[in-house]
C-alpha cells in the first residue's frame, strides 16, 4: 500500500515474519538510489511512529541523506501479530526487520539499527544475532535500584544544591532538612551496593566491548537513564573510548528529546554520524563480533 509522496521520498506499507508471526512496518524510500539502510526500533510502549512522532520525522529527514528507512512495530505492539517477548528477546524481530529492508530494497548499502531506551539496549544485546553495520543507541536502559541511586549522587543532587529554588523551598520550611538528609543518606548506601550478577549495565558493557561495530552512543544531558548509563556503563569503557563508539550529548535534553530544539539537536547529531560513515558495504563496516 503506498503513502505519502514528495520530491524527496515515498512511503508505503512492508510486512514481513518472525517466528510465525506477521509484522508491519513502514518503509521511507528516498526517490534517488538508498545508500544507506536504517532500522527503527521503537522503545518503550511507543509504536512505530515514536514519541512525539519522532520516528516518523527522522525518516523523512533522513531520506534527504539517501537513507531508506524502515520503522516497524515488533512482534505484540501497534499493528504487529503475537505476544511481545521483552525487550531482551527483540532480537529476531530485529533480524527479521534487517531482512525486510534489504528485500525491499536490494540495492540499499549498509544497514544501521536506531532505537531509543530498553530499544537500544535490544540492539546492543541482540548484536551478535543481527547482521548491522552499525548502530545508534539513544540514551539506552539499564535500570536498576543501584544505578539509579548512583545517578541521583552524581547528577540529581548536585544540580538541586546549585539550584536557587531549591534553598528557597528550604530556608522557608518547604523542605524538610533532616528529611532530605536521610533521603540523601539512603540513596548513597543503595548506590554502593554491588549489582547482581549479569545486570544489564554489564551486559551493555559487553556488548559494547566485544564489537568494532561502528556505533553513536546519544545521550541526553538531563535525562536520568541516561546520567545511569553514563555512570555504570561509559565510565567504565577505556579512556579515550574504541574508536567505533561515538559519544555525543545533547545539552539540557530530556529522555525523549521532546522540545524542539532538544530534537533539532540530536537529529543533527545522527545527520552528522551517518554522513561520515562509508556507504560501500565491500568496506569493513559490518557488524564484527569477538567471541
Amino acid at each position: 500500500m503506498a503513502g505519502p509522496v514528495t520530491s524527496a521520498w515515498s512511503e508505503e506499507a512492508v510486512t514481513f515474519f518472525c517466528a510465525g508471526d506477521r509484522l508491519l512496518g513502514i518503509l521511507t524510500r528516498p526517490r534517488a538510489k538508498a545508500e544507506l539502510g536504517l532500522v527503527i526500533l521503537p522503545g518503550g510502549l511507543q509504536t512505530r511512529v515514536g514519541a512525539h512522532r519522532q520516528n516518523v520525522l527522522l525518516a523523512r529527514a533522513l531520506a534527504e541523506q539517501g537513507v531508506a528507512t524502515l520503522r516497524f512495530d515488533g512482534r505484540g505492539m501497534g499493528d504487529s501479530e503475537g505476544a511481545h517477548p521483552g525487550f531482551t528477546a527483540l532480537g529476531p524481530d530485529i533480524a527479521a526487520a534487517v531482512a525486510a529492508l534489504r528485500a525491499t530494497v536490494p540495492e540499499v548499502g549498509p544497514v544501521v539499527l536506531y532505537g531509543l531506551c530498553d530499544a537500544a539496549t535490544a540492539i546492543a544485546t541482540g548484536l551478535p544475532r543481527v547482521t548491522a553495520d552499525g548502530a545508534i543507541l539513544v540514551n539506552p536502559w539499564i535500570r536498576s535500584a543501584e544505578t539509579l541511586a548512583a545517578a541521583h549522587i552524581r547528577s540529581h543532587y548536585p544540580r538541586q544544591v546549585l539550584s536557587p529554588s531549591f534553598w528557597k523551598k528550604l530556608m522557608t520550611g518547604q523542605i524538610n532538612p533532616w528529611t532530605k538528609a536521610r533521603e540523601f543518606l539512603a540513596t548513597l548506601a543503595t548506590s554502593r551496593q554491588p549489582s547482581g550478577d549479569n545486570s544489564l549495565a554489564d551486559r551493555l558493557l559487553a556488548a559494547l566491548s566485544r564489537t568494532d561495530c561502528p556505533m553513536l552512543l546519544l545521550l541526553s544531558d538531563r535525562d536520568m537513564t541516561a546520567a545511569e548509563f553514563e555512570g555504570a556503563v561509559v565510565a567504565r569503557l577505556p579512556s579515550p573510548p574504541p574508536p567505533h563508539l561515538t559519544i555525543a550529548r545533547v545539552e539540557g535534553a530530556d529522555h525523549t528529546f521532546s522540545q524542539a530544539i532538544w530534537w533539532q539537536s540530536a537529529l543533527d547529531h545522527v545527520r552528522q554520524w551517518l554522513a561520515r560513515q562509508p556507504r560501500d558495504r565491500a568496506e569493513p563496516w559490518h557488524s564484527r563480533v569477538r567471541r
